[in-house]
């Protein structure tokens, strides 16, 4: 497969991203798992404009609505993207899909196709050229479902809901420091 070159040379940096709790009415359609990896796949050709886009049309007629059939469009971009490339993948709230009556079993598969996909990129880049692919999960409390807890320690940050009281950086710190 081709691999795009950025004319500059720099690093390009993406952060496609997802807020669950602003789409929990699934009795939208446009409320779903599917739509989320949808606007995934669109938030990449919106920060990557100058990859070359022509081995994706010969995947075959995108589908939309077929979880599957987004998410290898998403991984054949990837493989368009050059090696210096970082996309940061957020979501927030996953947890309303896995939670909700409607969504479960498409929330739980893309959850696990972007684990699977996270860690075959960093695999692979270690004998392949290929871009950093991050993925951050938060939820308003832990995160649930099948696949969360095949997580290892190494891939999760639990962050408390208080985290403790460091004295912060203050006035008086400002002063003795780096503004005075």
């Amino acid at each position: 497969m081709m691999r795009a070159t950025n004319s500059d040379n720099k690093d390009q940096i993406a952060a496609v991203h997802f807020f669950c709790g602003e789409h929990v009415d699934t009795r939208k359609e446009m409320n779903s798992p599917t739509t989320e990896a949808n606007e995934f796949l669109s938030q990449l050709l919106s920060s990557f404009k100058h990859i070359n886009l022509v081995p994706l049309p010969k995947m075959g007629e995108f589908d939309g609505d077929d979880m599957e059939a987004v998410c290898q469009w998403i991984e054949c971009f990837l493989d368009l993207l050059p090696a210096t490339a970082v996309v940061f993948c957020i979501i927030d709230g996953l947890s309303y899909y896995l939670a909700e009556e409607q969504t479960p079993e498409q929330a739980n598969e893309l959850l696990r196709w972007l684990i699977k996909l996270t860690r075959h990129q960093k695999k692979a880049r270690e004998h392949l050229e290929l871009c950093t692919f991050k993925l951050f999960l938060t939820a308003p409390r832990q995160l649930q479902g099948s696949y969360v807890t095949e997580l290892k320690a190494d891939e999760v940050l639990n962050v408390p809901i208080r985290p403790p009281r460091t004295g912060g950086f203050t006035e008086m710190k400002w002063e003795a420091g780096a503004g005075g």
